[in-house]
């Protein structure tokens, strides 16, 4: 449905977000997920994170969670598109 969602309502879901899926195999009686979730970006790093998001009462060098929140670092490259992806090649006919 999500995908099908994705051409008549790309302004609420489609390939620049991510997906999540649960497939039931019938013949194996078992349920699998695939969890198309993005990446962060491969520069990003503890250590980015903890200069640009400190938390402002602690000296631990911990992460204030909602300057993590609204700093750009919260960003995720879209993995609607792998997620789809390894859902065909893992579950899907081959035909």
């Amino acid at each position: 449905v999500a995908a099908a969602l994705g051409v008549t309502e790309p302004c609420s879901c489609g390939l620049g977000g991510d997906m999540f899926c649960l497939y039931y195999d019938a013949s194996k009686r078992e349920v699998f997920a695939v969890n198309g979730s993005g990446k962060s970006p491969a520069g990003l790093s503890l250590e980015i994170l903890q200069r640009d998001c400190p938390k402002d009462d602690d000296s631990t060098n911990e992460i204030d969670s909602d300057k993590f929140m609204f700093s750009p670092h919260a960003v995720t490259v879209p993995g609607a598109a792998k997620g789809f992806e390894d859902l065909l090649h893992k579950h899907g006919s081959g035909k």
